[in-house]
């Protein structure tokens, strides 16, 4: 099995799973002419994709999508709300929280996350090699959330923002509440934190998302994360996603 990103960030997000027949993909916050090129290395058409999975509507995770959606007839699971608000009409595989969808080797379970969003989703996702969380665009932590990661082998969780580079940059006030309220993102503490609480003896791999391209940088996530949390958890791998890059997380 193979795990990986197209790109994660304020720009752009594109999260992949694939083994064997299956390839999945969450959100398209890439042009489509680029989810092609990247699929030419997996000797993949794009329209033998298995599907796609939308977390909420935003620009940087849905850029690719109606496109996809025009093109092909590859399915795009998507909450009814994020559905209507994308016009993607009869393109739309609609799917419901707290309900698993089974595949041949991938089971998905939509979950509801806070962010200022139409809809936003979270994913628990049962893989050959265990079970995947993913969350990008928390807006905070709620218990739905820290029952399911400490369920996970793998997090793959937001790390969005450096709390004095937010402070001290140069976003308007309005703005900086809304990264900083309870529908915005995750400061490097608060995934810290997060992760202090979820980590465990079966956590194999954490895979922070979503850096921030003004207020964050792999350092200070090196820094204020992953230093920390080795010390205490030696066994967990952890990675950073790239913002614009292809990555594998192996």
């Amino acid at each position: 099995m193979e795990i990986g990103s197209f790109g994660s960030g304020s720009k752009q997000n594109c999260f992949y799973l694939t083994h064997e027949d299956e390839f999945w993909v969450i959100d398209l916050g890439i042009p489509y002419r680029r989810l092609k090129r990247y699929l030419e290395h997996f000797r993949l058409d794009v329209a033998a994709l298995s599907g796609v999975w939308i977390t909420h509507d935003h620009d940087d995770h849905v850029r690719g999508i109606k496109q996809l959606a025009s093109q092909t007839q590859v399915p795009i699971y998507v909450h009814p709300e994020t559905g209507r608000y994308l016009h993607l009409g009869h393109r739309s595989t609609l799917i419901e929280p707290y309900k698993t969808y089974h595949f041949s080797y991938f089971s998905f379970f939509p979950f509801p996350l806070q962010h200022d969003a139409v809809f936003h989703l979270g994913y628990l996702i049962k893989t050959p090699a265990g079970i995947l969380l993913y969350a990008s665009d928390v807006g905070q932590i709620d218990n739905h959330l820290l029952y399911y990661a400490r369920r996970a082998q793998i997090i793959a969780i937001e790390a969005n923002y450096d709390e004095e580079m937010l402070r001290n940059s140069w976003y308007p006030p309005h703005l900086k509440a809304r990264i900083r309220g309870g529908k915005g993102h995750l400061s490097n503490l608060q995934s810290r934190d997060f992760l202090s609480r979820v980590i465990s003896s079966h956590t194999e791999k954490v895979i922070l998302l979503h850096l921030s391209e003004n207020n964050n940088t792999k350092e200070l996530v090196q820094e204020t994360i992953i230093y920390p949390l080795q010390k205490r958890f030696p066994h967990v791998q952890f990675f950073i996603s790239d913002r614009d890059e292809w990555m594998i997380y192996r």
